[in-house]
């Protein structure tokens, strides 16, 4: 498991390229769909958060992938140093989700169901809202 989740992490795996993507779509579909300009600006305003958050977690993870490499190539490397440096990955990823759903719930509080499934129509196949 520990080698397979190495291979997966310094391959580039866990990075969220998806996601922005995703909140790219979704902030063009509002500029057009929510007529407001203050609920448009507050929308707005949580997608580029969104986006700000899912740029840092990327930096973060690729300097856990550079930690990881070093790890994985020490010869003194002990089994306490993988177990920080696996908590601290899955603690990074457990906080980035957090913020993300915080974020999405604070959406679905500013938009209408019509809205919601009008702007994310494009960028999802599941356009229910919660």
């Amino acid at each position: 498991m520990i080698a397979a989740l190495t291979i997966y992490l310094l391959m580039g795996g866990g990075g969220v390229s998806g996601p922005m993507v995703f909140w790219n779509e979704a902030a063009d579909n509002v500029e057009v769909v929510v007529t407001d300009e203050e609920r448009k600006d507050q929308v707005l305003e949580v997608i580029d958060s969104m986006l700000d958050r899912s740029k840092e977690h990327n930096k973060s993870l690729d300097e856990m992938r550079e930690q990881l490499g070093d790890l994985t190539a020490s010869h003194d490397v002990t089994v306490e140093q993988f177990d920080s440096f696996w908590s601290e990955y899955f603690d990074l990823d457990a906080q980035y989700t957090k913020d993300i759903i915080a974020a999405r719930f604070s959406l679905t509080e500013s938009l209408s169901r019509e809205e919601w499934a009008a702007i994310f129509s494009s960028a999802s196949a599941d356009t229910s809202k919660p």
